[in-house]
């Protein structure tokens, strides 16, 4: 009885394996497009003992996606098989196999060998036992499609793609797309060489190409790599506004060339630049007969031929061109063609050209007011030395070299300089013949009244005055009329023809016989009315003011009037007793004097008040005192003098 059993088991157990199913599959896979790749089929379970002596499959796959190029099953498990018989279908397959020898063991059963095209696809058992079994189907099978992952073929990319180069020249090149390290190569060795990180070196003219492979074979290439032996550049350059300049053609011939002709365009912006000549003197074209130039609007064209060779390096020629008369702006200086020898072609870089921003000269002082003999100096900064002046209207000024002005007449110009580049600077001049000065002058709260002389300056030798027209006007609201007379005045006997008014008067005055020196012109009489009060002060204002319709020029002087608490008596002595001349002075100032101003202090002021030097009187018995003012700059100051109870101050003018 226990036999039996034993024997029952190992039926059993015998039997479970045989009816178990065996699992075939090909694995998933990845890939590129345009490989050639081995797809092993396996067997996971081990066929030993199964008697396993023939095989069938149906296997399916996309042709559009890979291509089938056959079956091996060299160094696998069915290797020992006679008799393999492979078909091919559109898009399948077949393999039948045989042999006198059981199949042993687990593991790759055969290799199908494919070409990947693009995408992705299964390698698929068609029609699963039905078609693909062992034997005659036993032992049974299980399947597992294969999906084989294509990507694309990698670009490998060459950087920089096209280049021009020189013989000697260096340029490092780049990749990526593939994977690294990459083995750099050249077309042709004897034109260029490249190192293993990409460094090529230019060793002679013609043409390469860059070559770059990756780790895994893939290749890739630039363009051409233009390889030259000669060298045209033209350099950036400025310059000021409309000025000359000459630009040089650098040629560099790296191989001894020898040159029988040329010929090379040029193409630039005329707002800018305009082409003048062409300058050979002291270039590698000096003295060679047989060289043309055109000009066109924005283009030059510059050609050559020579019977006898010409070399060398260096400057090829000059373009020279008239800059624009323009502070700013700019062109680029193309190279539009270069040929030597017809069939050479030379390398070549544009020039960039611009214009300098000329400085802002500033002329000191910036603007001056002057009497016909009077002299000044003027200076200049913001520019480059030397400078050159000049005065606009030479009848009324003339200027030395350094900037020296001396007033000639009266009248307005400008004096200009310039400096060597070409920046320009102006400053205005008011020049005048003489003056008319409105007095500067005090009166009391209680006097309704007030007569202000109108001073006129010395005159230019030649230049009488015939006729005198102008306004005297003032703000001040408690004047009742502003009325002008002649009696005592170098006017009196002229025809006077007025118009007065509340806050002003308009006049004209001519006579037959001309006025040539200087003195009270006319006289101004100011009424006010009854609420002046201690404290008020202003202007008045003499404008319009034309000498014999506009020459001699005058400069007018407006006066200052304050109301005071002062005795009528004192007024009457401010305005009629004490007096200053000659005006213009030039050496010394005479200041008549009275009894009240024996005892006080003489002072010289500037027009701001500031005091420049003063004198103290001590019962001066003289009636004159003689002031010394030759040491005084030429222009307006005023005179004060100040007793124990009041002070008067005068305008006068130093010649």
């Amino acid at each position: 009885m226990k036999r039996k059993i034993i024997i029952l088991l190992l039926s059993l157990w015998l039997g479970g394996q045989f009816t178990r199913a065996i699992l075939v599959r090909f694995p998933n896979l990845t890939g590129i497009a345009g490989d050639t790749i081995t797809i092993p089929l396996y067997v996971d379970d081990d066929l030993t003992g199964l008697n396993v002596k023939a095989f069938q499959f149906d296997i399916g796959y996309s042709s559009s996606t890979m291509k089938f190029l056959g079956v091996n099953t060299a160094s696998t498990i069915s290797s020992a098989m006679s008799n393999l018989a492979v078909k091919n279908y559109t898009d399948h397959f077949t393999i039948v196999g045989a042999g006198s020898q059981a199949l042993a063991g687990s593991g790759i059963l055969l290799n199908v060998k494919m070409v990947l095209i693009s995408y992705g696809s299964y390698m698929s058992f068609r029609n699963n036992t039905s078609i693909n079994f062992f034997n005659e189907g036993t032992p049974a099978l299980t399947f597992t499609n294969g999906y084989i992952s294509i990507t694309a073929k990698p670009t490998i990319n060459v950087y920089p793609s096209n280049s021009i180069l020189n013989i000697g020249d260096v340029l490092q090149f780049s990749s990526n797309g593939g994977t690294a390290p990459y083995t750099w190569s050249v077309s042709d060795n004897a034109i260029a060489s490249i190192a293993s990180n990409g460094n090529l070196t230019v060793l002679a003219s013609g043409v390469v190409k860059v070559i770059s492979t990756d780790v895994h074979g893939y290749v890739g290439q630039s363009g051409n790599i233009d390889c030259r032996s000669l060298n045209a550049t033209i350099p950036d350059t400025t310059s000021y506004q409309n000025k000359y300049i000459d630009i040089p053609l650098y040629f560099k011939n790296l191989d001894a060339t020898s040159i029988l002709s040329g010929k090379f365009a040029f193409s630039f912006n005329e707002s800018v630049l305009s082409f003048d000549t062409l300058i050979t003197t002291n270039t590698i074209l000096d003295g060679h007969s047989g060289i043309v130039f055109s000009k066109q609007s924005g283009k030059a064209v510059v050609t050559f031929a020579f019977p006898t060779a010409v070399t060398g390096s260096g400057i090829l020629f000059k373009l020279r061109f008239k800059v624009a008369d323009t502070n700013g702006g700019a062109s680029y200086i193309n190279i539009d063609e270069a040929t030597i020898n017809e069939s050479i072609y030379p390398k070549t870089k544009y020039g960039y050209f611009s214009i300098k921003t000329l400085p802002t000269l500033y002329i000191s002082p910036g603007s001056a007011e002057m009497f016909a003999g009077e002299n000044k100096q003027f200076s200049v900064s913001g520019g480059t030395a030397p400078y050159t002046w000049e005065v606009e209207n030479t009848t009324l000024a003339s200027t030395t070299s350094n900037g020296f002005l001396t007033a000639i007449s009266g009248g307005n110009t400008h004096l200009l300089v310039k400096d060597v580049n070409g920046a320009k600077g102006s400053c205005t001049l008011s020049i005048f013949d003489t003056w008319i000065s409105v007095r500067d002058s005090n009166t009391a709260v209680n006097q309704q009244t007030i007569t202000i002389p109108l001073n006129l300056g010395t005159l230019p030798s030649g230049k009488g005055i015939f006729s005198l027209s102008g306004k005297v006007t003032s703000s001040f609201s408690k004047i009742d009329s502003i009325q002008v007379n002649t009696l005592g005045t170098l006017t009196q006997n002229w025809q006077l023809a007025n118009k007065n008014g509340k806050n002003q008067t308009n006049f004209a005055l001519s006579g037959t016989t001309a006025i040539t020196n200087g003195g009270k012109i006319l006289n101004i009489k100011i009424y006010f009315n009854s609420s002046v009060l201690v404290g008020d002060a202003f202007y008045l204002n003499c404008t319009d003011l034309l000498l014999n319709e506009g020459s001699p020029n005058v400069k007018v002087n407006s006066g200052y009037i304050s109301i005071k608490n002062v005795p009528t008596t004192v007024k009457e002595i401010q305005n009629n007793m004490i007096s200053i001349y000659p005006v213009p002075a030039k050496e010394n100032l005479i200041v008549n004097l009275i009894p009240d101003f024996s005892s006080s202090v003489i002072s010289v002021l500037d027009l701001s008040g500031k005091t420049i030097f003063s004198s103290t009187l001590n019962n001066y018995k003289e009636k004159q005192f003689i002031f010394p003012v030759q040491s005084l700059s030429r222009g307006f100051y005023l005179l004060k003098l100040q007793n124990a109870k009041q002070s008067i101050v005068l305008k006068f003018s130093k010649n």
